[in-house]
């Protein structure tokens, strides 16, 4: 059964190690005017990372991940279709038992009879794979079969397809990323813009002409307010799945984000310097909670985490900060899941 059963939310920072562009695009390219500048909001004018753009990286390499852990190749098991991602539709339990009776053995990257990437970063449905073998032939691949054929009897493929044929919300939201207010009056102004333009050249290999572009670029150093939100629905997964999404955000860590990331853009960082949750106890009936205290030092030292300065009105039931565990502003995601037994028992379900 889906319900919520309350919400833990990692807040702290996305710190960027190196220039940064997750881009837009422009109806008009005026004359003298940037190739590919990056998205801004409208309504301050300052970039900001979308959170849309955080979960996509971090679901796509968790996916592949997952998958090389279960000794599947993406080829295989995205099928014919590179471009295909991975919604397998077993999102639940429930889901597997149901279908069990139409599998031949259980496939490899189920996990207790669920996908990690699935219930953790949600199925858009059609359960990909399972409904129609003509869909993952391939002869420019070399393919030409079913990979999914050892999982299920041809003649149950349309039962099958049915079963898992599930439409199902992620259980993690990212949240907008806004530059924090320390990086506007500081990294900024003293930039005198919030970003900065990178000019490089492409080299015809054969003639050795040169194409010119323009790159716009997030300067190293700008701060981000980082707000991850997991809602908890099954609270014997919850620990597994709060180790998955770590993982997944140490995966972006380590291969970065935006456009251009094998040339030196979008190394970033987590610090993460809360764990917060929120019960559906609290929700109905919300008590005073915890906050974020005012730091002492406001004009900031390099090591603290200011956009909890930004948060000073959130409220939570139960806060979790990095100083409880460490003498430190923040952990990182590994620091965070080598400690999440520990956390994990502090939180209102595992009291």
């Amino acid at each position: 059964m889906v319900g919520i059963g309350g919400t833990v939310t990692l807040v702290g920072e996305i710190r960027l190690r190196t220039g940064t562009r997750i881009g837009t695009s422009e109806e008009e390219i005026e004359i003298g005017g940037l190739d590919n500048p990056v998205i801004r909001d409208p309504v301050t004018g300052y970039p900001y990372v979308p959170g849309s753009s955080l979960k996509g990286r971090a679901r796509a390499l968790f996916e592949l991940a997952w998958m090389k852990s279960r000794g599947i190749e993406p080829d295989v098991f995205f099928g014919a279709h590179h471009n295909e991602r991975q919604e397998c539709g077993f999102v639940r339990r429930e889901v597997y038992e149901e279908a069990k009776k139409y599998l031949r053995e259980d496939p490899p990257w189920l996990e207790n009879g669920t996908c990690p990437v699935c219930r953790i970063f949600g199925s858009a449905g059609d359960g990909i794979g399972f409904s129609d073998p003509g869909r993952l032939k391939d002869e420019r691949r070399g393919l030409g079969y079913d990979p999914y054929g050892r999982y299920r009897d041809p003649d149950d493929a349309q039962e099958l397809s049915d079963v898992v044929d599930v439409k199902k919300e992620a259980r993690v939201a990212f949240r907008d990323a806004h530059p924090t207010t320390y990086t506007v009056n500081e990294v900024f102004e003293r930039a005198g813009e919030p970003t900065e333009v990178k000019h490089e050249n492409a080299i015809n290999r054969v003639n050795g002409e040169a194409n010119p572009r323009s790159m716009e670029r997030v300067p190293k150093g700008s701060r981000f307010g980082l707000e991850v939100v997991y809602r908890v629905e099954d609270e014997k997964e919850l620990e597994s799945d709060l180790r998955y999404l770590l993982s997944s955000m140490k995966l972006v860590e380590d291969q970065g984000i935006g456009h251009s990331t094998s040339r030196g853009y979008g190394r970033v960082e987590f610090r993460i310097a809360a764990v917060c949750a929120r019960s559906t106890g609290w929700y109905l009936d919300p008590g005073t909670g915890e906050g974020f205290p005012e730091e002492e030092d406001r004009d900031e030292a390099a090591d603290e985490v200011t956009y909890l300065n930004d948060l000073e009105a959130e409220r939570y039931e139960t806060v979790i900060r990095a100083r409880d565990l460490e003498d430190r502003a923040y952990l990182r995601p590994e620091e965070w899941m080598e400690r999440l037994d520990e956390v994990v028992g502090e939180l209102p379900w595992g009291r």
